[in-house]
């Protein structure tokens, strides 16, 4: 998902509307946990309040988060169950079918 960042020695994330859907996604992950949204940090406040650096992992809540100086960040789920369910919340919701997982 494509951030607007700045060029910096550290990250700061320029308020382009982006941040918002990442916040959706946490809404979502929120509701299907049963934790409170109301105690979450946003990805802006949690990137404006310390210094990251380009290419660095950082733990944000439901995610690992990495910085380049392209403009991009990547997200990568701590937990495999929360990312689990919220891939079968989304399939049931849409009417998709996931495969079974197998045996590899």
């Amino acid at each position: 998902m494509p951030l607007a960042v700045s060029l910096y020695k550290s990250v700061r994330l320029s308020y382009s509307g982006n941040t918002s859907l990442i916040q959706d996604v946490v809404k979502a992950l929120c509701y299907i946990t049963g934790v409170n949204y109301d105690n979450t940090t946003s990805l802006y406040d949690y990137v404006s309040n310390r210094r990251m650096s380009y290419g660095a992992w950082y733990e944000w809540g439901f995610f690992r988060i990495k910085c380049f100086k392209k403009g991009t960040m990547h997200f990568e789920f701590v937990d495999e169950s929360v990312w689990m369910k919220f891939n079968q919340s989304v399939a049931k919701k849409r009417g998709w079918v996931l495969p079974k997982k197998g045996s590899a």
